[in-house]
């Protein structure tokens, strides 16, 4: 973020920002915060602000330095629980400081409050998808015996962007279905083929990641007439399915099937994790909570939001989001949603294969990007 946005962040009535430089002490405050009773003062450290969160804030600041986002849902002020969207601000190429904003995670989340990450969100994700196509058509010439390193830097960079990508659209994405933002639209379609194309794209990313798939012969359902909104509803099973893989020891199994009943379809999911106890069954549900209990560092764990934007799906369908776990036993997930009880003409039938499942930047390759590394190797 260049300096200009940055201070215009500052005017913006519905959103709680401050302006802190590279040592994270507050340089400026916004409008919304100075009129608020926070202890949030120009001249004082985030380190102080935060007192007990330093190696969060350590984490935020080492991500900044690489030009990153960087969201913590894991701060307090007063006993009160926030969160924290770190934006890096550049001169030139320098890092010289981020505009913060806070998030009250106690109160429900305002239509306004929304205002400022669209903005934010088209600020990163394009020049960094441009980026992307970048590196994919620099990484066309070299071959893997003549230019290792050379593509061990593509690696890293690439890896670095769908990072950046996989946190403002998650954020992004989350914001817009609480205010009701995202376009929702069902199709009427082939249950049986809309399955297949949805498990060919998981069966690939967990591949690529060290897992599998397990499912039963697809042959053996009889899904019928859905009437769904195909992005949103993969969506929603890839987020469930990264949950999966990342509560599970790495190379485990995910097993998934889908069935319906005559009046519900159901998608569900099964890890072969430890299993979530029973008093945070509910807990995994409320945005930026994450259940620590993982083989994988807490900094791939992401933002919390993954089971909060699948329930949010499944609302807009109508549907349900259920969780079934036993500690020891792993955790099963599942998706519903109504099937309409009247027939559909074929002519109004329509293919699942859009052509969101075959776009670089699609829902799937940033969903699994944190498991699932680019390689131009």
């Amino acid at each position: 973020m260049d300096r200009a946005f940055c201070l215009s962040c500052l005017k913006d009535d519905c959103a709680p920002v401050f302006l802190c430089n590279q040592d994270l002490r507050i340089t400026a405050v916004g409008r919304l915060l100075t009129e608020a009773s926070l202890p949030v003062k120009s001249g004082d450290s985030l380190f102080d602000l935060f007192a007990g969160y330093t190696s969060e804030l350590h984490r935020a600041k080492q991500e900044l330095r690489t030009g990153k986002p960087h969201f913590s849902p894991k701060l307090e002020i007063n006993l009160q629980r926030y969160g924290a969207f770190f934006l890096p601000e550049t001169e030139g190429n320098e890092f010289s400081g981020a505009v913060v904003w806070l998030l009250d995670l106690s109160t429900p989340i305002p239509h306004s409050g929304s205002g400022l990450l669209p903005i934010v969100s088209d600020r990163f994700r394009t020049p960094v998808t441009n980026i992307l196509n970048l590196l994919y058509e620099i990484s066309g010439p070299f071959s893997e015996s003549e230019n290792y390193r050379q593509l061990s830097r593509l690696n890293e960079a690439a890896n670095s962007c769908y990072s950046i990508l996989r946190s403002t659209t998650e954020l992004n994405d989350y914001y817009r279905l609480v205010n009701g933002e995202i376009p929702f639209k069902t199709e009427a379609i082939v249950g049986n083929d809309f399955f297949r194309h949805l498990t060919q794209q998981i069966q690939t990313k967990l591949a690529q990641a060290g897992y599998t798939l397990n499912q039963p012969p697809l042959e053996e359902m009889h899904l019928g007439i859905l009437c769904l909104s195909p992005r949103l509803f993969s969506l929603a099973v890839y987020h469930i399915v990264l949950n999966a893989c990342i509560y599970s020891p790495h190379g485990s199994a995910v097993h998934i099937k889908a069935e319906t009943d005559g009046r519900h379809f159901t998608v569900t999911v099964t890890d072969e994790g430890s299993g979530i106890p029973p008093d945070k069954i509910q807990q995994v549900l409320e945005p930026f909570f994450s259940y620590h209990d993982a083989p994988v560092p807490e900094e791939e764990m992401g933002l919390g939001l993954g089971l909060p934007i699948a329930k949010k799906i499944m609302e807009l369908h109508q549907g349900t989001l259920s969780i079934f776990s036993q500690m020891h036993h792993g955790t099963t997930v599942k998706l519903s949603i109504p099937i309409p009880n009247k027939p559909f003409p074929a002519e109004k039938l329509n293919t699942p294969r859009a052509t969101y499942y075959s776009l670089r930047f699609s829902d799937a390759d940033i969903v699994f990007s944190d498991i699932c590394k680019s390689t131009f190797l």
